[in-house]
């Protein structure tokens, strides 16, 4: 008897432990962070950048010196202090109205609130410039700033840092194209049109070919934009004229190609497709914790902006 109630005492155990919830170790809140990779070129007049002299002089302006404001846009840049030959950025993009409108969306009721003086509500994107590599990550953010813009700061910081010597100063961050780029080029069968839009390189055109230098140098050119279209129910060429010239531009270390777009057909595909260098920019995604305030992690963020830049191969001069 008291074997039996043992042994069924050990049973009524075993199911009561199985119906139990197991206990977990609580999941941390993440965020997925995309980090986008641009080169860099910049010239003060005819003359090359020193970019860490550059960068150097920036880290030590006034936290408001690069900051722009249109209508009621506001965008700023801060370049932070250097980090084993790298400066961090933080960039600012927000609207300048002192009062804004939260929704309730459970019960769908309005309330309006106000700012207090000098403040304006942000999105922040951080970054990352490698002077040496000549090389700059940009955390892609939705409707943060843009390369196109931090490289306009930049221009606006320096003159506030030496109007004199940096006057001239031009500089640009062009997209570098992740392997799926060239390879959705391929898969046309017909390529309608294409058009791309090229900006000076470091620190001149000669180093791209005749055609490009004659185009460029020749006409004091800061960008140059190019486009061909094919002839009623022909095709571009897909590995000569432009589409050979985006193809080899792309494939370099240091693109110049600022943006490109391409629009054709593909077997089994309707319709006409357009191809955009921006939506295949070279990128590193992550799942970041977030912080209390629901924000990816920044300590985090930075470090994985350095790890890609450190662990790509190093460009040549």
């Amino acid at each position: 008897m008291c074997v039996e109630m043992n042994v069924q005492w050990r049973l009524s155990s075993r199911v009561i432990g199985f119906l139990m919830p197991r206990a977990s170790t609580p999941r941390t809140p993440s965020k997925r962070v995309k980090l986008e990779l641009f080169s860099v070129h910049g010239h003060i007049g005819d003359q090359p950048v020193d970019y860490t002299e550059l960068c150097r002089s920036l880290a030590h302006l006034p936290p408001d010196a690069g900051t722009e404001v249109i209508g009621d846009r506001f965008t700023r840049l801060r370049i932070l202090p250097e980090q084993d030959g790298l400066f961090p950025f933080s960039g600012y993009s927000g609207t300048s109205d002192a009062t804004f409108v939260v929704l309730d969306i459970q019960a769908s009721t309005e309330e309006e609130r106000g700012l207090e003086h000098g403040k304006v509500v942000v999105r922040k994107t951080l970054g990352l410039l490698d002077p040496s590599r000549r090389e700059c990550v940009v955390q892609l953010v939705h409707h943060g700033v843009r390369a196109d813009q931090i490289a306009r700061l930049i221009e606006r910081s320096a003159r506030v840092a030496d109007p004199e010597r940096y006057a001239q100063l031009a500089f640009e961050l062009t997209p570098i194209a992740g392997t799926s780029f060239l390879q959705e080029l391929d898969r046309f069968d017909r390529i309608q049109g294409a058009r791309m839009r090229l900006a000076r390189p470091n620190y001149d055109w000669e180093e791209y070919g005749a055609v490009l230098e004659a185009l460029g140098q020749d006409s004091n050119a800061g960008n140059l934009e190019v486009a061909a279209s094919a002839a009623r129910a022909s095709s571009l060429n897909r590995n000569a004229g432009l589409i050979g010239l985006l193809k080899d531009l792309v494939s370099r270390e240091r693109s110049i190609v600022k943006a490109a777009s391409v629009r054709g057909s593909r077997e089994g595909q309707a319709g006409i497709i357009t191809l955009d260098l921006n939506r295949h920019i070279e990128a590193r995604t992550a799942d970041v914790p977030v912080s209390a305030t629901g924000q990816p992690a920044e300590t985090t963020v930075r470090e994985i902006a350095r790890e890609f830049l450190q662990n790509r191969p190093e460009p040549n001069a």
